[in-house]
């Protein structure tokens, strides 16, 4: 396997490299393992072999040292100082990573490999350790140990922590993302997005993702999604496996302007996938998810924009149920929410792409299609497949050429002109005083719908006239008069 890497290298260091800056000492090997270690780890030092330069592989071979304990820390700073960017602590606070997250899955026999398969002569007992190391599964699995090790008392001992107990009450999720009240996504679930090419998927995550780089009183146009605002600033991890890199960074980039940032937060993390070998993609997902949850204190949200690709063949049962089953695995891991992006097969209206596509719409929480109508280039989203909600209204969204990317056009319904602009006043009092202030100045609130809607200080204040005439807001006091939002009283009826 040829293995394409994508810029990792930025983890690890986003400065000049530095040298070490504590000398990593030889010791005299105190066991036959220490041994085949010092017999390989010399023919790196001698020959300036350097197995560390994919970012990747020196995560795994920091798993494959901390496997030894504590032992394994001088050989891991000795085999990753051949590397020219070396620094003594950030290779040191990897190895302490490694260690309190290693889970078994990978031992110093995955090392013996990597210098067996770049032409290091290695002992006849670290060949063996290679032979008969357990193949254990890659995907976050349910447990550490392969079921078939273990006996049937053992294995029913495994599956009691998860056996239902009303004595251990689980705390329902706060919603991730909600369309008027409806919840279509929490923690610890999948959600995916479907349509055919160019339909508005792509504009629905920007949206979303615009909605959780929000800051507090930030008013962001998320096409009609509520979408939980990352305040912890943990990891939001974005994979495009389908565009170009100029389209993915220019999509990002509308991501920012969209949510009124200049750059991107420290916990923003969007990758292109699509150079990288189908076969890597899914190990590099995982490394990504736990390297992440670790530096930013856990997952926030993730999205798979092309969740087909990270299979060979979409109708494949066998490997499309293995990778979403891979996903619904970190989701629960990492207890967020993940966004998958398909196609419907082409000339479809209703059929996700192959077998992936029938087995994601099994397993999600939620399923929502996206279609676009040519003639008015409006695109329309329906909930296809909705577990924890109701009947969504059906948003509707266009690309709006002067701002450079997708806004919110209202609701799917047949009404009339003044029903319509009813149904507008009332989206833009409830955008402006739920999501920002309770209270406005005149000056203020027109300043905040002129940057809601795009609009000038002429449309901004007629809007405030229309809103106090349909009786959606008041205005209070003489003076220094404020408006606030007009709440209808509660329906008492029986």
């Amino acid at each position: 396997m040829t293995y394409q890497p994508i810029d990792l290298a930025a983890f690890r260091s986003n400065s000049t490299p530095t040298p070490a800056e504590k000398p990593v000492k030889k010791a005299a090997p105190v066991n036959q393992e220490e041994a085949d270690l010092e017999h390989v780890v010399s023919q790196l030092e001698s020959r300036r072999i350097d197995l560390t330069t994919d970012y990747g592989d020196w995560v795994k071979m920091g798993f494959a040292f901390a496997s030894l304990g504590d032992t394994g820390r001088k050989y891991f700073h000795r085999v990753s100082s051949i590397y020219t960017g070396y620094d003594y602590q950030e290779c040191d606070k990897q190895f302490d990573i490694s260690y309190r997250n290693h889970d078994g899955r990978t031992n110093i026999a995955s090392f013996f490999q990597y210098c067996k398969d770049g032409g290091l002569d290695i002992s006849a007992s670290a060949q063996n350790r290679i032979d008969n190391q357990p193949r254990l599964p890659k995907t976050p699995a349910l447990q550490a140990t392969a079921t078939s090790e273990l006996t049937m008392e053992e294995r029913y001992e495994a599956l009691q922590k998860f056996r239902f107990s009303a004595d251990k009450p689980i705390p329902k999720p706060e919603p991730g993302i909600s369309i008027d009240g409806n919840v279509i996504a929490t923690p610890g679930n999948l959600i995916t997005f479907v349509g055919q090419a160019k339909s508005g998927k792509s504009g629905i995550v920007a949206g979303i993702t615009a909605g959780a780089l929000a800051l507090p009183g930030d008013i962001i146009d998320t096409l009609g999604f509520t979408v939980q605002r990352n305040v912890d600033e943990k990891a939001f991890i974005h994979i495009d496996s389908e565009q170009s890199y100029y389209n993915h960074y220019a999509g990002m980039m509308k991501v920012l302007k969209r949510a009124g940032r200049p750059r991107e937060p420290d916990w923003l993390h969007s990758y292109n996938f699509k150079s990288i070998d189908i076969a890597a993609r899914t190990e590099d997902l995982s490394m990504l998810f736990q390297v992440l949850s670790e530096r930013h204190g856990g997952i926030h949200m993730a999205v798979i924009d092309g969740g087909a690709d990270l299979v060979f063949d979409p109708n494949d049962q066998k490997e499309s149920n293995t990778s979403i089953a891979f996903l619904e695995a970190l989701a629960n891991q990492h207890n967020c929410v993940i966004i998958v992006v398909v196609h419907f097969n082409p000339g479809s209206d209703g059929k996700v792409r192959g077998h992936y596509g029938s087995q994601l719409e099994r397993k999600c929480e939620s399923v929502v299609a996206v279609s676009k109508d040519e003639d008015s280039e409006i695109s329309t989203i329906k909930g296809k497949y909705l577990r924890n909600s109701g009947l969504i209204p059906n948003l509707q969204f266009r690309y709006d050429v002067e701002k450079g990317y997708h806004i919110y056009c209202g609701t799917l319904t047949k009404v009339s002109r003044a029903d319509k602009k009813q149904s507008e006043l009332q989206l833009l009092a409830k955008s402006v005083f739920e999501a920002g202030l309770k209270q406005y100045t005149y000056t203020k609130l027109y300043e905040t719908i002129m940057k809601l809607e795009d609009v000038k200080d002429r449309t901004a204040k007629s809007r405030i006239k229309d809103m106090l005439e349909a009786n959606l807001i008041m205005k209070t006091g003489d003076e220094e008069p404020v408006y606030s939002l007009i709440t209808p009283p509660e329906n008492t009826s029986d």
